[in-house]
């Protein structure tokens, strides 16, 4: 998730320290360090291959919403 936002934020040359504040009384507790997801079973499975890593999914999304914000005013 971190990694999303670092990414998100410089996108648009901000740095994400000085616009996100994380209050650690509301993460919910966890009983595991992190969840990692596996597309392998998907891969072999149904011969799913992704057409989009996420430094390009990023630059879709934020195509988009800057696009949106443009559009707007």
């Amino acid at each position: 998730m971190l990694d999303f936002v670092k990414k998100s934020f410089k996108y648009v040359g901000l740095n994400y320290k000085q616009y996100l504040k994380i209050d650690k009384k509301l993460l919910r507790p966890s009983k595991t360090a992190s969840l990692v997801g596996n597309i392998n079973k998907a891969k072999k499975t149904f011969k799913y291959r992704p057409k989009t890593n996420l430094d390009q999914l990023i630059s879709i999304m934020m195509e988009n919403d800057l696009n949106n914000e443009k559009n707007n005013f």
